[in-house]
């Protein structure tokens, strides 16, 4: 939990809108433990950050879309790659990159668990 904690306070000091997105897989006690550690370290350097959670277990649910509609900039996800999917998305991202050329293609994390 430290590390979400300290991916949060990243996170909060980062966002320039207060809005920082967070994607879980499904609501059991250690995700839930990570989300609360995340946004208490969000909160710990700007305490006006409002998270926002998007569960990716959700059936044809597509968080990067919710977040966009948010104007959600930055985003924690999946703490590593996963070998089977071809989203290079992981770590804390921001949403920006993805539409930016230099940082599309790039494996780009602002931040991620070791």
């Amino acid at each position: 939990m430290k590390q979400r904690f300290l991916t949060g306070l990243i996170a909060g000091a980062l966002t320039d809108n207060d809005k920082i997105g967070y994607v879980a897989g499904y609501p059991v006690y250690g995700v839930t433990a990570n989300i609360n550690a995340f946004a208490l370290g969000a909160k710990f350097v700007n305490p006006r950050a409002k998270i926002y959670l998007e569960w990716s277990s959700v059936k044809n649910s597509n968080p990067a879309e919710a977040f966009k509609r948010e104007g959600i900039r930055y985003v924690s996800d999946q703490d590593m790659i996963t070998p089977t999917s071809t989203a290079r998305r992981f770590g804390l991202y921001s949403i920006d990159d993805e539409t930016n050329p230099a940082y599309r293609d790039a494996d780009v994390a602002l931040g991620c668990i070791l």
